[in-house]
């Protein structure tokens, strides 16, 4: 009231011309805030078109072509070139994509697909049903020995019109849609080129898909090496506006070089951070660090094969002895999940009771006891019956398992084990190792899928079963979610395999890593928390942005 006293005085002290000046002005005032307050009604701010991502990497492309592609950065760039029938979507799900509508049989063993009426290749033929069969065709013939071959070799596959798909299954699948996250080839292109040169074509370095971003060109040093990849985006995307304009991948000789890089701003978007490159950047605010969860379990095998070792109560004790919520913050930073079983939080199946920490030096020693485990001659290291006993523990040299084995040898000295490291490039690892059961122990990582399927892995019947562990009722319950189409159940027989899993202990659960990125602040829109693989990082890519503006609404 005493400062409106004061205004109404002071008014009445100026002069006409003055009073009228200051109502001119008080009335702009008045008008500018209402035009304010309209424009903010009638307007919203959205995404900007413009922007380009500089992305830093290390592992150069072969085949950015869906069914040959066979490492990450070939995965990458079709995710950025080519699109999908069902798609990743923000919450791990997958959701629609070429495809409109999916009707399924009650025995899940026909699959209707109804295609979208709207998308055209970048060079602007139409997308149709014959794309898809083309695709699928190339994929079920042995000669190109695709990756994708022993998903779909069973599965036959007509179109009853243009845009109407039916997939036939021999048996019941109620993973099957996952399968249709499959990147479809133009037919219209691929159809021309001789089935022996397919693998050789300049198409597998010089794409033409359906997606946000279309090649533009690439740059070689001397020797051969790709040194840069360039896309546009595509102006035509069918789903919605793609708001980054340039995309470039940037390719460095190791992580190291691609990590400075980021830090120098030479790059604004990384493939993959360590743990301690992590560490390094987590708190600049220039850069945004992401880690998101994979279905993976990492995990110690235990070779069953060899009787001489193998003994549940050894298995436990050695469990016993791992403090592995130590292993997580002094390795990764945090950025992983322990874990006793295989499927960790977030992902159907996980058992959160049998999850906590079991971590106990006392246990652990008192079962190496009744196991008749002595140090007789005071070295520091037990024998068993007196005899000398040594675990030998193959791991794979990549620096964060490298640290983890540091680890898990210091947590087995700690209780008398003697374990005796090798470490072995990944592809011997893999060869002379993993396939061959060539180990006492191997640290051993497994993407089980977003709807898992623990089968391929812990089956007696699947190769990749390396631990030797055989279980008649393990496996019936396996093989029973082959086919189980019911999601109560299906879950339900997760929890039964886990629990025969904790019983007999063919392996040590370890930890579920996130997978760690970083981009800079400026980039936004990229909302997955969940992803099945690496490069499924890009699966929403076209919603990503860097810049925004008010538009009329």
């Amino acid at each position: 009231m005493n400062i409106f006293k004061k205004l109404t005085n002071n008014l009445t002290k100026l002069s006409k011309k003055d009073k009228n000046l200051f109502f001119i002005f008080l009335s702009f005032i008045i008008f500018g805030l209402f035009f304010l307050i309209l424009f903010s009604s009638l307007t919203k701010i959205e995404p900007k078109v413009k922007g380009k991502i500089s992305y830093g990497t290390w592992i150069q492309p072969r085949f950015i072509n869906p069914i040959l592609a066979n490492n990450e950065t070939d995965s990458e760039l079709i995710n950025l070139i080519y699109d999908s029938l069902v798609e990743l979507k923000e919450d791990g799900s997958y959701g629609l994509d070429l495809a409109s509508n999916i009707f399924i049989s009650d025995d899940y063993k026909t699959y209707e697909v109804t295609l979208r009426d709207d998308v055209y290749f970048h060079d602007g033929e139409k997308f149709d049903a014959d794309d898809v069969i083309y695709t699928i065709k190339l994929i079920q013939n042995p000669y190109y020995k695709s990756p994708l071959r022993e998903i779909w070799k069973n599965v036959v596959v007509s179109k009853k019109d243009d845009n109407l798909l039916v997939f036939k299954l021999l048996e019941p699948n109620n993973i099957f849609s996952q399968a249709l996250s499959l990147k479809i080839l133009p037919e219209h292109i691929w159809k021309t080129i001789s089935y022996k040169q397919i693998a050789l074509t300049e198409y597998n370095l010089k794409p033409v898909g359906t997606g946000p971003f279309m090649f533009d060109k690439f740059e070689k040093e001397q020797g051969g090496r790709i040194v840069s990849y360039h896309l546009k985006r595509n102006p035509n995307y069918y789903k919605t506006k793609v708001y980054i304009t340039d995309f470039v991948m940037k390719f460095y000789n190791n992580s190291s070089t691609a990590f400075e890089a980021l830090l120098k701003s030479k790059i604004n978007l990384i493939k993959e951070l360590s743990p301690s490159q992590y560490n390094m950047i987590k708190n600049k605010l220039s850069i945004s660090v992401k880690g998101l969860k994979l279905p993976t379990y990492y995990s110690i095998i235990i070779n069953q094969k060899n009787k001489d070792i193998y003994d549940i109560r050894l298995a436990q004790a050695l469990e016993y002895a791992i403090n592995k919520q130590e292993l997580v913050n002094k390795v990764f930073y945090g950025q992983a999940e322990p874990i006793n079983l295989p499927i960790s939080k977030g992902f159907l199946g996980y058992i959160e009771d049998d999850n906590t920490s079991i971590y106990d030096i006392s246990k652990s020693k008192a079962l190496l006891s009744e196991m008749n485990f002595k140090d007789i001659d005071g070295d520091g290291y037990l024998e068993k019956s007196g005899e000398k006993f040594e675990l030998s523990f193959i791991v794979a040299s990549i620096d964060h398992l490298l640290l983890v084995s540091d680890y898990l040898k210091q947590s087995f000295d700690n209780i008398g084990i003697k374990v005796n490291l090798k470490r072995v490039p990944l592809v011997d690892f893999q060869n002379e190792y993993l396939l061959t059961g060539n180990f006492d122990l191997i640290l051993s990582g497994v993407n089980y899928g977003i709807k898992p399927d623990l089968h391929f892995i812990w089956s007696s019947s699947q190769p990749l079963n390396i631990s030797g562990f055989h279980s008649t009722k393990l496996d019936s319950y396996l093989s029973a979610n082959l086919t189980e189409t019911d999601q109560n159940k299906y879950e339900k027989n997760l929890f039964e395999i886990q629990k025969l899993l904790k019983q007999y202990k063919p392996a040590i659960f370890l930890y579920n890593d996130f997978y760690l990125y970083a981009k800079s602040s400026k980039i936004k829109g990229d909302n997955l928390t969940v992803l099945n693989k690496y490069s499924d990082k890009f699966e929403n890519i076209h919603n990503w942005y860097m810049y925004q503006t008010k538009v009329f609404k």
